[in-house]
């Protein structure tokens, strides 16, 4: 029946596996040798079962000389059968997604940051290799979410809990290596060693992530990419805050404050902006402190609104 499904008449690929059918690959290749020793032994010069590749498959059809016609439409979605078709996994589990490609941010821009330290500091190359395996941690469990069951979001929810840990664990582990990169960076500069924290909490209140609810501060902002001019924001306890950079000029802020419906206090909470350039994988610090005059437009005031459904 093969031969009427492929353009080939000489060559046929037998797909080998499943899912966990190779968990003892012994077994299964030695089952595999039997049965291939033993249809090549009763077939022998009708069909020939060998190993191969999908790299040996292709030429091997290449040297056949073939004219082959041109397919221009979709390849999903498909279905093994009938009522069983293969779609959704493009939204399904978006928070997911999204942690996938937030963690995968995170480790590009660390692992920058880290070659650029192994370059300034080749002395250290000890310290470096230290911080190598531990950002090893992150691309592990980043390419864990990789597997077609995890970052497709058709695993079930227990095993799609994991693979959330897994990220969250990975970030915090990269996080700590830019935070070491950094201290380091910034002893050499004052003298004195800061702790610096992060927070990749961007969609919740200040009481949330609280690491600039106390003034004054410093702020390390790291560009990993080509040159720009980007607006930074970040979320301060009010609107009198005060901006200056490496060559202590004070920038120009804006500051939006809103009634928070998050607290009972309805206490107001602030988000800081301001502009500034960056070179190619540059970092750059800004000093926060307290301003005597206030930086706030206009207070919103939101009314929230909220979509759900029965349950």
């Amino acid at each position: 029946n093969m031969t009427t499904m492929y353009r080939s008449r000489t060559n046929y690929p037998l797909l080998l596996g499943d899912d966990f059918t190779f968990i003892n690959a012994t077994m299964t290749l030695n089952n595999f040798d039997i049965f291939m020793n033993a249809s090549n032994k009763a077939l022998e010069g009708i069909i020939k079962l060998i190993y191969s590749t999908s790299t040996n498959y292709i030429q091997k059809l290449k040297e056949e000389n073939i004219t082959w016609p041109t397919y221009t439409g979709d390849f999903t979605p498909y279905y093994d059968h009938a009522s069983a078709v293969w779609t959704g996994y493009f939204t399904s589990k978006p928070t997911l997604k999204r942690l996938v490609r937030t963690t995968s941010q995170i480790y590009h821009a660390v692992s920058k940051i880290l070659s650029l330290h192994a370059l300034s500091e080749p002395s250290k190359i000890g310290i470096i290799e230290k911080l190598k395996s531990q950002l090893f941690f992150t691309e592990d469990k980043l390419s864990n979410n990789q597997h077609h069951d995890a970052i497709a979001g058709t695993s079930n929810k227990h095993v799609n809990d994991d693979f959330y840990n897994m990220l969250v664990n990975g970030s915090s582990e990269a996080l700590d290596v830019a935070s070491q990169v950094l201290n380091d960076g910034i002893k050499r500069i004052l003298g004195y060693t800061p702790t610096f924290q992060s927070c990749i909490i961007t969609n919740e209140s200040l009481s949330s992530c609280n690491l600039t609810q106390t003034l004054p501060l410093l702020l390390a902002v790291f560009n990993p990419a080509q040159a720009e001019h980007r607006v930074i924001s970040l979320a301060v306890p009010d609107a009198n805050v005060t901006v200056i950079n490496e060559e202590g000029v004070e920038l120009p802020v804006e500051v939006i404050c809103q009634v928070s419906y998050n607290k009972n206090t309805r206490e107001p909470e602030c988000e800081l902006y301001f502009e500034s350039d960056f070179g190619t994988m540059q970092t750059r610090y800004f000093f926060l402190d307290k301003s005597t005059t206030s930086k706030a437009l206009p207070k919103l005031d939101i009314d929230p609104s909220t979509l759900e459904n029965d349950y």
